[in-house]
């Protein structure tokens, strides 16, 4: 499996993979998944399929051995055929634009309005952890608390998202008398967050969507420093 966009659920961001085995690895760990997305994938083809009909046209003007064919006539030839190619450019680029704005807006509401359905023996799990952590944390000198913590954020990333979420009502007790120790308190509160609920990480997939789709189109333009009309 290669060249897979993914979604990492440790980095919160859409990933690009192109290294032979990485994506499947991430996916098997359970930190990935991978992101089926079909109308980003039709914008990126038909954004794809004009660019190699526009070289593949360019090239064959630029080929003919029609004497008729002079420079100047070429030049003409290829300005027509790059004006009506930057269009059809543009308005898959504006179409793809849209789109995405559009996406980003419902991926708001999704995340806005998640719910992680917690179950009544995933609360009990959670309230007899926090009970232990609580009297773990306050039978624990000043030199221990930051090992104790990061044994805590162990044990919550092995809970489910159930479990995240029913323990955000004992966070702020927990953290509750803790002098110090910013970077692992943070820590343990990433990981009560690491819900990998697919609305509550909607925002972020469409905010990792390409800000262009005319990417071919872009990388030949600034390798070849082409000029509408010139050969």
């Amino acid at each position: 499996m290669t060249n897979e966009r993914i979604f990492n659920y440790e980095t919160k961001a859409v990933e690009f993979v192109d290294e032979e085995g990485k994506a499947e690895a991430l996916i098997a760990a359970g930190n990935a998944k991978k992101l089926e997305i079909p109308e980003l994938d039709k914008f990126e083809g038909s954004a794809d399929k004009i660019h190699d009909e526009f070289l593949a046209a360019r090239q064959r003007i630029l080929d003919s051995d029609n004497p008729a064919h002079t420079d100047d006539v070429k030049s003409y030839e290829i300005a027509k055929l790059t004006e009506a190619f930057e269009e059809e450019s543009a308005a898959i680029e504006q179409e793809y634009s849209e789109w995405k704005t559009q996406q980003v807006k419902d991926a708001r509401q999704r995340k806005a309005t998640a719910v992680v359905n917690v179950s009544q023996a995933d609360k009990g799990v959670v309230e007899q952890w926090a009970d232990r952590a609580l009297l773990d944390l306050s039978m624990s000198g000043a030199d221990d608390v930051g090992v104790l913590l990061g044994s805590l954020t162990e044990d919550i990333s092995y809970m489910t998202d159930s479990q995240k979420t029913a323990l955000l009502s004992r966070l702020p007790g927990l953290m509750a008398g803790i002098e110090g120790e910013d970077v692992r308190k943070r820590a343990l509160v990433s990981a009560v967050k690491d819900v990998r609920s697919a609305d509550l990480n909607a925002l972020n997939v469409a905010n990792g969507l390409p800000v262009s789709v005319l990417t071919k189109k872009r990388q030949y333009d600034v390798l070849s420093g082409i000029r509408k009309g010139g050969l």
